[in-house]
């Protein structure tokens, strides 16, 4: 469904239900597909997981 120019209190309730879902499923996909671009390794609850060392740097072994 395309995002709709016309006023919200000319449009019936219907209508209005339909916009949002459209607008909050865009932003899902897009919050999806940037997650994916990124690499960002998420746990059950959605947040970014625990890395695996302590730091984020990494030392070159000698």
């Amino acid at each position: 469904m395309r995002t709709s120019t016309q006023n919200p209190a000319d449009m019936s309730s219907e209508q209005r239900i339909a916009e949002i879902a459209t607008i909050l499923a865009r932003g899902l996909s897009r919050s999806k597909n940037n997650q994916q671009k990124q690499g960002v390794e998420r746990s059950s609850t959605g947040l970014p997981s625990a890395s695996k060392h302590s730091c984020s740097h990494t030392k070159a072994l000698k």
